[in-house]
């Protein structure tokens, strides 16, 4: 399925870029509209409470505050833990900790700071995600190889280590039953949709977006947009809070040590998709900026 450029406005949304020290506003065309503040990090869907993560140098440690710091309630800590997020509903927070040796899904209430396991996957999972009506995604670890060179780390590498965890599952739970949506593949990043119904990820060159009832799957080959996407993926995947489209940035992975530290095609783009006209906007940002969704004119 071909993407198509085009310019011009899709949508009220706006692209918020935030880069160190500073934070702008612009249209999905890349029209700069607004200078920002800088935006607290990792705040909930209902704005009312900001995640503190404190990993490194052996702590680590998870807070929920009100956004001026008051209210503060340890969530996690004392032993590893990693990929601290919010869930779909603003008063849990998702993180991946240590359970029986494997890294596994975990959600604590930010109110009372009680956890409750979410996975018990045999090897272990990553990146977990909830949306709204708690439907539950995460990358349950495959690779055999892999796991049992990660089986010789200790508990803080295992968990901070990168390696050869390649191959995964994507793997959806929902009502008490998991589902299995991709199959042993190289996912460099995933969303799932705002209301639960739908994940998008990136594997080489190519963009998946799949139902998770298996009624429709669409893909999509960056060569098509622009023959020198080829060898990337795109990370983080955005869903824009309507569902409407995603908004992605292109990450080179076909052998960076070659480019002498020279910026590479893709390091600056930043892309749009309308998931109902297939249509793709790109514009440039800086090459450290982060980017996610704001709603109107600021």
């Amino acid at each position: 399925m071909a993407l198509v450029t085009v310019s011009g406005q899709a949508s009220d949304w706006l692209v918020r870029v935030r880069t160190a020290g500073a934070a702008y506003a612009v249209r999905t065309d890349g029209t700069r509209v607004a200078t920002l503040t800088p935006a607290l990090d990792d705040v909930s869907p209902t704005g009312d409470r900001v995640l503190e993560k404190h990993f490194g140098a052996g702590t680590y440690r998870i807070f929920a505050a009100r956004p001026k710091g008051e209210d503060r309630r340890a969530l996690a800590g004392g032993g590893p833990v990693l990929e601290a997020r919010w869930a779909g509903d603003g008063r849990h927070v998702l993180y991946v900790a240590v359970l029986g040796g494997r890294p596994q899904a975990f959600r604590t209430d930010a109110a009372s700071g009680v956890p409750e396991p979410l996975t018990n996957d045999a090897e272990g999972v990553r990146d977990p995600q909830q949306a709204r009506d708690g439907t539950l995604t995460y990358l349950a670890l495959r690779s055999a190889k892999a796991v049992e060179e990660s089986r010789q780390l200790s508990l803080d590498e295992r968990l901070a280590w990168k390696g050869t965890l390649d191959r995964v599952d994507l793997v959806t739970l929902r009502d008490g039953r998991s589902q299995t949506v991709a199959r042993d593949l190289v996912v460099y990043a995933y969303g799932l949709s705002p209301d639960g119904r739908t994940v998008a990820y990136s594997t080489t060159g190519r963009l998946v977006i799949a139902d998770l009832d298996g009624k429709h799957r669409r893909e999509f080959e960056f060569g098509e947009l622009d023959p020198r996407l080829t060898q990337h993926a795109i990370t983080p995947i955005v869903w824009r809070p309507d569902g409407g489209a995603l908004l992605f940035r292109a990450t080179f992975i076909g052998g960076r040590s070659a480019s002498g530290g020279e910026e590479v095609f893709g390091d600056r783009d930043c892309f749009v998709l309308d998931l109902a006209s297939r249509h793709v906007q790109r514009f440039r940002v800086e090459t450290d900026a982060r980017v996610d969704w704001i709603a109107g004119e600021p």
